[in-house]
């Protein structure tokens, strides 16, 4: 009677154990199961102090990825086919060991395309690589960053990178860098390739800057004048807005189309201390009034706010 007793009480132990461990009860297919401390999936049970000890208290849920075989033992969400393989009835992603070459980090399948966020060892370095693509022989995809607008996922695409080795801002490229810098009624007014710098001037430096592509400010937009082209100059735009009195220089290679209805095309010097001195005046340019210095304030102005 006292070993039944005994027995009894053992069992009862354990079923309170395993409550304490799960909560409600696991064998019901229908029901959640709660587990509150720290929980390892792949740990044989004489290793729970190692599991322990590894989560440092920073993990709740901990995948043993150390298997002899590397293409398992991954943490994975299963859709359909097989987790591991890039096939045409594949669709899963895993964390950890990806099963191909050394990579270890995110591997995404869906069908016959792929994206991965891996650590991968090539050579004496260990690089991290974000990279797409298809298993098909011709690959189409994309790899884009996308800005959202509040739960849409067809929003505005800011960086497109194809498989051919081409990218495009704001746009597909075309070419093998492409840039749409087109205004819209929320972009600022200028939308160009933009540089600045410092470099060594004597015992001092000084600041300098080079844009390519809309040229055009505030008080040119005033006069209908609209240009594209490249400029350089010094100092820099923001800079060039606190100097009092403002001094430097200027380079510009641009194409105009004036208040005449006529396109030109310029290639000039400046002072920014006074008006334009065009170098090479070509198609009567010279002919309509231009001041650097309002040019480079509001240049200034717009750039800060891009």
């Amino acid at each position: 009677m006292k070993k039944f007793s005994l027995l009894l009480t053992s069992m009862l132990f354990l079923c309170l154990q395993i409550k304490a461990q799960f909560a409600p009860t696991p064998n019901n297919i229908n029901t959640s199961i709660i587990r509150a401390g720290i929980t390892g999936i792949g740990f044989p049970g004489s290793s729970a102090s190692t599991m322990t000890t590894a989560a440092n208290g920073q993990a709740r849920l901990i995948v043993n990825g150390t298997l002899s075989d590397s293409t398992k033992g991954i943490f994975a969400h299963y859709v359909s086919g097989k987790v591991g393989l890039f096939d045409n009835s594949s669709q899963w992603l895993g964390l950890g060991i990806a099963g191909v070459g050394t990579a270890y980090g995110l591997a995404i399948a869906k069908n016959t395309n792929t994206g991965v966020f891996n650590l991968l060892s090539e050579g004496t370095q260990t690089n991290l690589i974000a990279g797409f693509g298809s298993t098909a022989s011709t690959n189409t995809n994309r790899f884009k960053i996308r800005g959202f607008s509040g739960t849409s996922l067809t929003s505005k695409d800011l960086f497109i990178v194809n498989p051919n080795g081409a990218i495009g801002v704001n746009v597909e490229p075309l070419a093998t860098v492409w840039v749409d810098s087109k205004q819209t009624t929320s972009s600022s007014l200028f939308r160009d390739i933009a540089i600045i710098g410092s470099q060594t001037a004597g015992s001092g430096s000084i600041t300098t800057a080079s844009a390519l592509g809309n040229q055009q400010n505030t008080s040119l937009v005033f006069n209908n004048i609209a240009v594209e082209g490249f400029r350089a100059q010094f100092p820099d735009f923001a800079t060039a807005v606190t100097q009092f009195p403002p001094t430097g220089g200027a380079v510009n290679l641009q194409v105009v189309n004036n208040p005449l209805g006529t396109t030109d095309a310029i290639a000039s010097s400046n002072s920014i201390t006074g008006p334009s001195r065009p170098s090479r005046p070509m198609a009567g340019w010279a002919s309509v009034p231009f001041s650097l210095l309002p040019a480079l304030v509001d240049r200034a102005t717009n750039k800060q706010s891009c």
